[in-house]
């Protein structure tokens, strides 16, 4: 497991506590659970790297000591090491943004999915027919009908620049039908498999069935970070 402690890089090996097998925990620990764990002289959250490993020999391993509940994907694990790497920073600051703010026991069951209205924006849909556009709209755009476009795609990452614009299309889109998830606080939600919408931050939610992705107003200096 990976400590969630900034000074920290590296992960460490424990064993899941033979009660666990009792009660069904041991089942729930997989990669990217959110556990606690003794570690020198103190105890600390962190995340699961990794299951069934073989520990070095002569190794006497410790308990983990509570399960905190679900966290990062083995995706997102993995595209945290690779952030890390690309901005030379480290996993936990990425870990952190991809992990619930509130323990989550598990992921919210999937609603079913309704139909996605077309409305007279369908010229968006063409955008999505490439890898990557640029979608030039009014000043007064407010993004829906893009978004929208981007739903008849399947679950969708809508980024926005703000809070409040990101409140307003999550609204919108819950009354056009769509299943959303506003971040962070519904990642639960996400997790189960929903249209995530927020600002950057949520690029790092959980989405098990991602089919789209719209940054609206890509330009806004908020949307940037210079770190």
């Amino acid at each position: 497991m990976l400590p969630d402690v900034v000074g920290i890089d590296r992960a460490f090996d424990y064993v899941v506590p033979t009660s666990w097998e009792a009660d069904g925990r041991a089942e729930r620990v997989v990669v990217g659970s959110m556990v606690r764990v003794p570690l020198a002289g103190r105890r600390v959250d962190g995340w699961v790297t990794a299951i069934r490993v073989e520990p070095e020999s002569g190794v006497r391993l410790v308990e983990l000591v509570k399960l905190r509940g679900v966290g990062p994907s083995p995706e997102l694990l993995d595209l945290a090491g690779w952030a890390a790497w690309r901005w030379a920073g480290r996993r936990v600051a990425f870990l952190r943004a991809a992990s619930p703010e509130r323990m989550v026991a598990a992921a919210a069951k999937r609603r079913p999915r309704d139909p996605v209205p077309v409305g007279p924006r369908d010229v968006f849909d063409d955008a999505f027919d490439h890898g990557v556009a640029t979608v030039r709209v009014a000043p007064d755009d407010d993004g829906l009908g893009v978004a929208l476009a981007a739903c008849r795609r399947g679950d969708a990452l809508i980024l926005t620049a703000d809070t409040g614009r990101a409140r307003h299309l999550a609204v919108a889109l819950r009354r056009a039908g769509v299943s959303v998830a506003l971040a962070p606080d519904e990642w639960a939600v996400a997790a189960g498999g929903a249209t995530v919408v927020g600002t950057r931050s949520a690029a790092w939610m959980p989405m098990p069935d991602l089919a789209a992705v719209v940054v609206i107003y890509e330009h806004d200096q908020r949307i940037k970070e210079e770190r």
